[in-house]
């Protein structure tokens, strides 16, 4: 018979294939991906990879150092935590997050905000700091420059309030 624990496994590593399938998904962030079995971890990536073998794996990683770890289980980037230090810029952490970049293991987002931050454009000199931070994270060595939905339209409403709010 088959355990409650390999039924639930079954279902989970169903789920990314059938998106492909269905609607043509070609890449996943896997929140919290640090923290599923290895051999989870590993089904997830294999079951996608049989029917894209370019499909494209995102670890919710927020200490760059750990990319190594996720680079071992085929992980194409890791989140990072620009998000949480660049728009700090009296702090020098703009630059060390620029500095830290190219020594990464695997590809790093560079973003200004996420779904659980606050606004770029809600926080101080907000539209400024929301172009110039953006700008500089198009040109930063082994990141990929994202851009959370509604930033590019100066949006200041939070989608979540996740990291780093205040009410």
């Amino acid at each position: 018979s088959i355990s409650e624990f390999e039924i639930s496994t079954i279902d989970i590593t169903n789920v990314l294939p059938y998106f492909q399938e269905n609607f043509g998904v070609d890449c996943a962030r896997i929140d919290m991906g640090h923290a599923l079995p290895n051999k989870l971890n590993k089904l997830l990536i294999k079951n996608a990879r049989k029917i894209d073998p370019y499909f494209g794996f995102i670890a919710e990683e927020m200490n760059l150092g750990n990319a190594i770890n996720h680079k071992k289980f085929k992980y194409n980037a890791i989140l990072g935590n620009s998000f949480l230090m660049i728009h700090e810029l009296n702090c020098h952490k703009l630059q060390d997050f620029a500095y830290s970049t190219k020594y990464v293991d695997l590809p790093v987002f560079a973003s200004c905000e996420t779904h659980d931050t606050p606004r770029v454009t809600s926080r101080e000199n907000g539209v400024n700091i929301n172009k110039f931070l953006s700008t500089c994270c198009m040109f930063l060595p082994n990141a990929i420059p994202f851009l959370n939905c509604g930033q590019e339209l100066q949006e200041i409403a939070a989608i979540n309030s996740g990291l780093g709010s205040n009410n």
